[in-house]
């Protein structure tokens, strides 16, 4: 399954959007990586860059929800967990040695479908409620 960039995915936020355009292209290289079997310690390393990368990039939204008084920054913080456990769960998999290439795929799949759901649903109206309110942002 692959994890492209297309503006519907948009949020209005310059800063934001750079920075899922960033993660989506690691993504992709890890999705990638996965479908062609690379090993486990090119998995390792590709899935230690987005560990980092997504952090860093739900913390930047999080502290941005915060001051500016998105009514929705709980609900936020809750999926940012969420997938940092999938995240987890993956590179638990990949870490245990060889995993089964169907096992990453479909761990892979489950969350680049997060990703972008998680970006058009949530992200988008954090975008429209500082497009809204500019005095906040």
């Amino acid at each position: 399954m692959s994890i492209e960039w297309s503006d519907d995915l948009l949020t209005g936020s310059e800063a934001i959007d750079k920075q899922h355009r960033e993660l989506f292209a690691h993504f992709e290289l890890f999705s990638t990586a996965c479908e062609e079997g690379k090993g486990a310690a090119e998995l390792q390393e590709l899935l230690k860059f987005l560990d980092e990368y997504v952090r860093d990039h739900f913390r930047f939204e999080e502290e941005l929800m915060e001051r500016s008084g998105y009514p929705g920054l709980e609900i936020q913080q809750g999926q940012h967990l969420k997938f940092m456990e999938e995240m987890a769960e993956l590179a638990g998999h990949v870490v245990l040695g060889s995993p089964a290439r169907s096992d990453v795929i479909g761990m892979k799949g489950r969350m680049v479908r997060y990703l972008i759901t998680h970006v058009r649903n949530l992200d988008r109206k954090f975008g429209e409620y500082l497009r809204e309110h500019p005095e906040q942002s």
